[in-house]
């Protein structure tokens, strides 16, 4: 089955890059860190940018279903990402208030990573130092 996104991965700017294309999917997300996970030079602190702008959640998504779907896979993810930031680019107002909801879990635990949902790509970017 084909992943619904395309995936880049730049060492030298320290950066991997995701689009997201039709109804994301959890699972290509997932499938997308563990293809990050076996580039040969990867490194824990390799900042991520998903741009999902030409995306959309399902239509019944909720805090409780990123919650539970993530709960399963967040150990060995964030354990593997290190000390980064996670860029979200999201393409409508609704999709922006459920991720955003979600990622501010993060603001009251002890992850390492900086976790942002922004609306236009360029401020993504600049974030996270690409431009």
């Amino acid at each position: 089955m084909a992943m619904a996104y395309e995936y880049e991965f730049d060492r030298v700017r320290n950066y991997a890059l995701f689009v997201h294309e039709d109804e994301l999917d959890f699972a290509d997300v997932v499938a997308g860190f563990k293809r990050l996970f076996a580039e040969p030079e990867f490194e824990a602190g390799v900042n991520v940018l998903r741009d999902m702008s030409g995306s959309f959640f399902p239509e019944n998504i909720a805090y409780d279903y990123l919650e539970n779907m993530y709960a399963n896979e967040k150990g060995w993810i964030e354990d593997s990402l290190g000390d980064c930031r996670v860029a979200w680019v999201v393409g409508s107002p609704e999709d922006f208030a459920v991720l955003h909801r979600w990622l501010v879990r993060d603001r009251l635990s002890t992850v390492p990573q900086d976790r942002k949902t922004f609306r236009r790509l360029e401020d993504a970017r600049r974030w996270l130092g690409l431009s």
